[in-house]
Order: C-alpha cells, then sequence, then structure tokens
C-alpha cells in the first residue's frame, strides 16, 4: 500500500512541476516558441468563445492522467479508497487553476470562468465535477486493466507458461 501512494504522490508531484513549469514558460518569457505556445493555450474558437486548448492543458489531460494512476497504482485497494483519491485527485486538479492564471498577466487564462468576472464557487464546482468525472473513468479502467494483467500473468505461471 506504501508503495502505491508513494507512486501516487510521485505522479501528482511530476505533474504539477509539468504544468507550473509549462505555464510559467508560456506566461513570463518572450521567446517565439513561448508566444506561440501562450497564443495557442489562450486561443479561443471563433464560434463559441471555448478555449478548448486551455481545457485540455489543465483539466483534461491532468485528470485522465492522475485518473490513470490511481487506478494503476491502486488496483489491489478496496474500491472506497479509490474514491476517496478519486475525490482528492481531482480537486488537486482544479486548485491548481487559480495559480496557472497568475502566470498570464493579461487574465486570459481564466478559461474556466463562465463570465470575465472573478471566479464564483459554481465555477469551481462544475471544473471539479468534470474532473472527477474523467479521474473516476480512468481509475476505474487502469484499476480493471492492471489486475486483468496480474490474472493473466498468474494464470499463464500456474500453467508453466512465460
Amino acid at each position: 500500500m506504501r508503495f502505491g501512494i508513494l507512486g501516487i504522490v510521485f505522479t501528482c508531484l511530476a505533474l504539477v512541476a509539468i504544468e507550473v513549469a509549462l505555464h510559467w514558460y508560456a506566461g513570463t518569457s518572450g521567446s517565439t516558441a513561448a508566444r506561440q505556445l501562450k497564443d495557442a493555450y489562450l486561443h479561443k474558437d471563433p464560434d463559441n468563445g471555448k478555449a478548448y486548448i486551455a481545457g485540455m492543458i489543465d483539466l483534461v489531460v491532468p485528470a485522465i492522467i492522475v485518473g490513470a494512476a490511481l487506478g494503476a497504482w491502486g488496483a489491489t485497494w478496496p474500491p472506497r479508497r479509490l474514491m476517496f483519491g478519486a475525490i482528492l485527485v481531482a480537486l488537486g486538479v482544479v486548485a491548481l487553476f487559480p495559480m496557472y492564471a497568475r502566470f498570464f498577466p493579461t487574465g486570459g487564462a481564466r478559461w474556466w470562468l463562465r463570465t470575465e468576472m472573478s471566479p464564483t464557487t459554481g465555477d469551481f464546482v462544475v471544473a471539479y465535477l468534470k474532473a472527477l468525472a474523467l479521474c473516476g473513468v480512468f481509475v476505474y479502467g487502469a484499476r480493471i486493466l492492471v489486475q486483468h494483467f496480474q490474472h493473466s500473468n498468474a494464470w499463464d505461471r500456474k500453467r508453466g507458461r512465460h
């Protein structure tokens, strides 16, 4: 169990470091690559005004990664512990949003707001529910996948196949 917790903590810390570095570079650096990254990150769809790339970078990809890591590292844990873990890591994904916005002084990184005003509790609740749904799906999927491979490897060892 401790090894699984350490694996999840390491995965979360690595993800936070990558996300913070990416946002810091795009928001504060003046290089051509950073400006292009910032322009892509802050781009909003002309038809509906949604920031799809920022949503993928800030919400979807991190929720998938931490959900899959939790499911894989905790494949032998009881479902209640995994559910509690999914609740915590989804909260962690959403808790980083205000920090990301600080790297962009123009305020364009607040893609998760429904209006241009300051964030409301509803904005965070909606983002949290999205993160929780993604984490939950990938926790379950990774857990089932790891258990399948653990079971099939044990079955092969019983039969003398390697």
